[in-house]
């Protein structure tokens, strides 16, 4: 999604040591151990414009994608003239990466002025000449290698662009993008065998006719993982449902299996409701939030990046006046209810829009995860084994002798007490 960031402008390192900078999240002890069968902390993932002002995210999360990142890290930010490398910004990313124990994911993108085939070329939102395709691509070739190197052992996933159906991010052909990734892959294989290649990303409810372009070029042979971003649009100025995932999902699997790329895993790279302004109500924006993740969760997404922590005005989960929102609230406890579980049975809808999911959790016990999306709250009876529910907030509650729970638009995860 295109981004105008200005923010103040501070030094990573007060970031890796977690002093207050902006009133963001407080140091913390050390998490514990993370799982190691069922849903791993690795599928959620985030976005955070400027950590060093902000700090790290309070909630849990295991992928962190650099897109958007300030102090910026992208190719036209580190290579600033041919031959010449800056890579402060990104050894501090790295730095601080490392200390929370996360993955992260670099993205190529944003071809430097000096390298565009057309300089002063129009990105919107963008400097000029950053979505046009380099005009040599050995220059190309040398940035991939020289960042691979640098960061073999160190950054393991690699993103190959960014939104390349997006025309402020990539002008260029998708014969063009097939033959980047036939030139990088090679590069960052060579200098690091247990790299892992991602595809370039297309965006929103159309992504998949843009892969199935790619993939019928041949761009399947330079990929270890397919991506895309599940941006899923807005009618009338309100988000889309979050559901409608689902089938973003169902076809871009679909195009996969065309092409005999089926047993390579999805990730869905970036995403949110978009715009703030779409789903206004903080509520409603909590229930979004859970119903994506846990749908995606469901049909096989292996990693859902979120974008953004502290964004201004998009998918903001915190920002430094309030805190964390009742979205970022809800993240972390969708995070605690699915690491450590095993989806028992998919996610599915009834009759009257009541969808349930079913999970064994890392203890071992049965739950269910159940809310309504058709924005009716009903009476539902709940099954005998279940002794209590949990809300987005981390508020649990006691299944009335009756088993009767209204169920509304906000996920509720029932379980057996103590579990």
């Amino acid at each position: 999604m295109s981004r105008t960031i200005t923010l103040i402008c501070f030094v990573w390192m007060l970031a890796i040591l977690e002093s207050s900078c902006g009133g963001g999240a407080s140091t913390a002890p050390p998490p514990p151990a993370p799982p190691t069968t069922g849903t791993l902390p690795a599928y959620f993932g985030m976005h955070e414009t400027n950590a060093a002002a902000h700090n790290w995210p309070s909630v849990g999360f295991g992928t962190f994608r650099t897109w958007d990142v300030y102090p910026h890290v992208s190719w036209a930010d580190i290579n600033t003239a041919k031959g010449i490398y800056d890579w402060t910004n990104l050894d501090n990313l790295v730095s601080l990466a490392q200390s929370h124990g996360v993955d992260l994911i670099y993205t190529f993108g944003r071809t430097p002025a000096w390298a565009s085939s057309n300089p002063t070329g129009s990105c919107p939102s963008n400097p000029d000449g950053s979505c046009y395709p380099p005009s040599n691509q050995q220059d190309w070739k040398d940035f991939v290698a020289g960042i691979t190197a640098r960061y073999a052992g160190t950054i393991k996933y690699w993103e190959l662009w960014n939104e390349p159906n997006a025309s402020n991010f990539w002008t260029g052909t998708t014969a063009q993008m097939v033959t980047m990734a036939q030139d990088a892959y090679p590069i960052i294989k060579a200098g690091d065998s247990g790299a892992v290649v991602l595809t370039p990303a297309p965006q929103g409810t159309h992504a998949y006719k843009w892969m199935d372009e790619y993939l019928a070029a041949g761009g399947g042979a330079y990929a270890d993982v397919v991506t895309f971003h599940g941006y899923l649009g807005s009618s009338n100025g309100v988000a889309d449902p979050p559901e409608n995932i689902a089938s973003l999902i169902a076809n871009m699997k679909g195009i996969m299996a065309s092409y005999g790329q089926g047993s390579k895993e999805l990730w869905d790279t970036e995403h949110s409701w978009g715009n703030d302004a779409n789903l206004a109500d903080q509520d409603h924006q909590a229930a979004w939030l859970a119903r994506h993740v846990i749908v995606s969760w469901s049909t096989g997404v292996a990693r859902s990046v979120w974008y953004l922590w502290d964004g201004a005005d998009v998918g903001t989960l915190w920002d430094p006046v309030n805190g964390i929102h009742q979205a970022g609230r809800a993240y972390g406890e969708v995070y605690k209810w699915l690491v450590g579980s095993t989806l028992t049975a998919p996610c599915s809808m009834a009759s009257d829009s009541t969808w349930t999911c079913f999970l064994t959790r890392a203890s071992g016990s049965e739950a269910e995860i159940i809310w309504n999306s058709s924005g009716v709250t009903s009476a539902h009876t709940v099954s005998s084994p279940y002794t209590q529910y949990s809300d987005l907030l981390g508020n649990t509650f006691a299944v009335p002798a009756n088993g009767s729970v209204m169920i509304g638009h906000a996920p509720l995860l029932f379980q057996a007490g103590g579990s």
